[in-house]
């Protein structure tokens, strides 16, 4: 457990009350998952139901339990070394066990190395030691331990201490580097750096031992037996060598299953080992070890893709590199895996900068931007810059190769970084784009994207009308079964968003309740597909909807769903925007300062992902809550900058209320001027909501409007207004803007 350099880190999370023993989980609360997870298919039949993301969320789940399950016996300990080389899923089942812990009898011992910062870096039962350099007298002991002597000449112990500086790997490599000299009476000759003692040992190797470690090294610092065997290039047999290598402690044996597993010491006696390999014979062994593989594993090639892509790219064979790297890249995407995604398209696209060109590279690379485009969208934002370089450079590929099927692909990818960064002119272009092309194929696929992508411009721009048309005919274009490979064709699911963005529409018409049903229905297609991307859109939209018709305490449940669902999955757009939504539900609960911070936050985080979108309605919801603490002033800072952003790009969906607000704020600070500016405002508001066809606006905007004019002594006008824009309405009376409307309404009947 103890770091490499002079000072490692310690996570500890969550001690026990009693004395904690290292035991082994032995529940299996879902033995199939377990078995999958193992590549055993016996028993996991079921299994092949399951979405990628559904199969990882039951595997993460069954690994909670165990661990839960068996601290209930007795307390545990859990310790996982160097974890500043994690992966992002073994990262993620950490950061959700360590949600897990609180109050639970585990102990998770963690080290890393100074620099990493772990996900659970604020939480309360979080304790982080820094590791000291070892003291002279435990250095001693450690130097003792491995000499197997008690004394050693005092002019050797003490090059050793100040050559190792208590660094413990480095105290043990000085002392097996010493053995052999201890005795002779001279000077020993001890190199300055642990890599360099390393290197020393490897040369002092006998030939096939020396060549056994670096074959070894070759395949990583865990490898099987049986892969070793398969490019041992030694004649007769490797076990005498093995065990030379063993008892040098160079590796060690783990028990495994079906056969045993052999590790490296430490990380760094492997990349020594790698180190003293002549590039040639470096290269040939990389590609022995893939060939070996693919022979080996050839039944189950899918779960070996990312190690074979990276044998093929060290053996120099870009062939078969590129395609190993391709399909790592997509099974993660299959998996909702977007960084490890990220990380494989762009090793292929470096790799193709290698290679001449020609006519083919272009079409792989054009293959790869896409790709890549997609899981930079759900990884980083759909407006972040890679975003559109990667798009941008797909565009110009299709030029150069031609009619080709990936242009539709990378159309849409920049219509949607377009519509992020709200660039409606451009978005719509696209959009037109789109559809010229679906309608030149007569590809349905194709229609189907178009009617979604130019259903989201219309909506933002405020064709309200226009937009609910084209999300209703993706609906109904749209075959769960047909089309589910959308998903991680295009990013997400088309069927979910028409559904969820079709919702939004609907609310702004004036159909709050036929919007609530849709969200939901996009939320129960969302859980059948268990694509990641997907559900966070609907999940968020759902909290927007609820946002919209002013519940509270349904769009705080939602937004905070939103938010853990899109945190644990690594989807900053959604969980940036929930927290928006999240603060307005605060404030709203009289939680002003918590609230606006929430917001401000939240803003702040969703501007980190490169968007812009939406940006006057979150201005809006800010200017809200600043009028829900009396705050007229910030209030309305934040209104003269959400019609800025109106004027400057055309992003009108929320025009109205905009309007409608800065009224209400001017009336907070009194007087005959702020009302007759309060009226214009709510005259603004109203227009604008009749012009955009938004009913839902509409309504507010007159009850802003009767409720002052009521003050003012004209009842007559104010029961008039409003009474034709509420006998309009045909549903959503149980919704607090309705309700309001109502409760005026009986007031100015009454006192007509």
């Amino acid at each position: 457990m103890v770091g490499l350099g002079t000072r490692s880190t310690i996570e500890r999370v969550e001690i026990g009350n009693s004395r904690p023993k290292v035991a082994r989980a032995s529940a299996l609360p879902d033995g199939p998952s377990l078995l999958q997870l193992l590549g055993v298919p016996a028993g996991t039949d079921w299994c092949t139901g399951l979405s990628p993301e559904a199969s990882k969320r039951r595997t993460f789940e069954t690994l909670r339990q165990m661990l839960l399950r068996s601290s209930r016996r007795q307390p545990l300990i859990v310790a996982i070394e160097n974890l500043h080389w994690i992966d992002k899923t073994s990262e993620d089942f950490l950061t959700l066990l360590v949600d897990s812990l609180a109050g639970v009898p585990i102990l998770l011992l963690l080290t890393s190395r100074p620099g990493y910062r772990p996900p659970w870096i604020g939480k309360s039962y979080r304790c982080q030691l820094t590791l000291q350099p070892l003291t002279p007298q435990d250095s001693c002991s450690i130097v003792q331990a491995v000499l197997q002597m008690e004394q050693l000449p005092e002019r050797l112990m003490q090059t050793i201490l100040d050559k190792a500086a208590g660094n413990p790997f480095f105290l043990e490599e000085l002392a097996w580097a010493t053995i052999q000299h201890v005795g002779r009476g001279a000077d020993v000759p001890l190199p300055d750096t642990i890599q360099a003692v390393l290197m020393a040992r490897i040369d002092q190797l006998g030939a096939l031992p020396g060549q056994l470690l670096q074959a070894a090294a070759v395949l990583g610092k865990e490898f099987p037996l049986q892969l070793l065997e398969a490019i041992w290039e030694g004649a007769g047999d490797l076990e005498p060598h093995l065990t030379e290598l063993q008892r040098l402690e160079l590796l060690h044996e783990r028990p495994a299953f079906p056969e045993p597993v052999y590790t490296f010491k430490h990380v760094l006696g492997q990349e020594a080992a790698y180190a003293s390999l002549p590039v040639g014979r470096r290269r040939a062994l990389h590609e022995r070890a893939a060939r070996a593989m693919e022979a080996l594993y050839g039944d189950r090639l899918e779960e070996h893709c990312g190690e074979l892509a990276h044998h093929y790219l060290r053996s120099g064979n870009s062939t078969k590199a590129l395609a190993y790297l391709q399909r790592a890249g997509q099974q993660a995407l299959q998996r909702s895996a977007n960084v490890e995604a990220v990380t494989h398209f762009s090793n292929g696209l470096e790799l193709l900068k290698t290679l001449p060109d020609t006519l083919e590279r272009d079409r792989q690379e054009l293959e790869f931007q896409t790709r890549l485009g997609l899981a930079l969208m759900a990884s980083r934002g759909y407006a972040a810059p890679e975003v559109k370089q990667a798009y941008i450079r797909a565009q110009e590929l299709c030029e150069h190769v031609g009619d080709t099927p990936q242009l539709f692909s990378v159309l849409r990818g920049l219509c949607i970084f377009c519509l992020a960064r709200a660039e409606f002119q451009m978005g719509r272009a696209l959009g037109e784009q789109l559809f010229s092309l679906a309608e030149r194929t007569q590809n349905v696929a194709f229609s189907l994207e178009a009617h979604r992508t130019l259903g989201l411009t219309l909506l933002y721009v405020g064709e309200f009308g226009a937009s609910r048309h084209h999300l209703e005919q993706g609906v109904a274009l749209y075959d769960p079964q047909q089309h589910r490979a959308h998903a991680l064709c295009y990013g997400n699911d088309p069927g979910i968003a028409c559904l969820s963005y079709g919702g939004r529409a609907l609310w702004f018409l004036g159909y709050p309740d036929q919007a609530l049903q849709r969200e939901y229905e996009g939320l129960a297609l969302a859980e059948s597909l268990s694509h990641s991307h997907s559900m966070a859109q609907a999940l968020g939209i759902l909290a927007n909807i609820y946002q919209a018709r002013r519940q509270i305490q349904p769009t705080h449940e939602w937004a905070e769903k939103t938010i853990e669902y899109a945190t644990e999955q690594g989807i900053p757009y959604w969980s940036a925007l929930a927290a928006i939504l999240r603060g307005w539900a605060l404030a709203a609960q009289d939680q002003i300062e918590a609230g606006i911070a929430e917001m401000r936050q939240g803003m702040k985080r969703y501007r980190a992902t490169g968007a812009t979108l939406a940006w006057s309605w979150f201005l809006s919801m800010l200017a809200e809550a600043h009028g829900q603490g009396r705050q007229a002033e910030e209030g309305l800072d934040c209104v003269a900058e959400a019609l800025m952003v109106v004027e400057s790009t055309g992003e009108r969906y929320y025009e109205a209320e905009i309007h409608r607000l800065k009224g209400e704020l001017l009336l907070m600070q009194g007087g005959a001027a702020a009302a007759a500016q309060a009226e214009a405002c709510f005259r603004r508001a109203l227009a604008v909501a009749r012009c955009l066809g938004a009913k839902s606006h509409e309504l507010r905007a007159g009850t802003s409007l009767a409720r002052l004019w009521r003050e003012q002594g004209r009842l007559g006008e104010a029961l008039s207004l409003l009474t034709s824009i509420y006998d309009w309405f045909t549903e959503g009376f149980d919704t607090p803007d309705l309700q309001e409307a109502r409760r005026l309404l009986a007031e100015l009947s009454a006192e007509s």
